[in-house]
C-alpha cells in the first residue's frame, strides 16, 4: 500500500527525482528559491 506525504520535498530529493526521470536539471539555487511556492 502506498502512503501518500503532503509536504515539500526537500532539495536533494527534489534534484534526485527530477534526473531520475528525465526531467531537465535544476539547479541548487533554483530550487531552494522555488520549493517553497510549490504546491507539494
Amino acid at each position: 500500500m502506498a502512503k501518500i506525504i503532503e509536504e515539500v520535498a526537500s532539495v536533494d530529493d527534489f534534484l534526485y527525482l527530477r534526473k531520475i526521470s528525465g526531467l531537465t536539471p535544476r539547479t541548487q539555487e533554483a530550487a531552494i528559491k522555488g520549493l517553497p511556492n510549490s504546491l507539494y
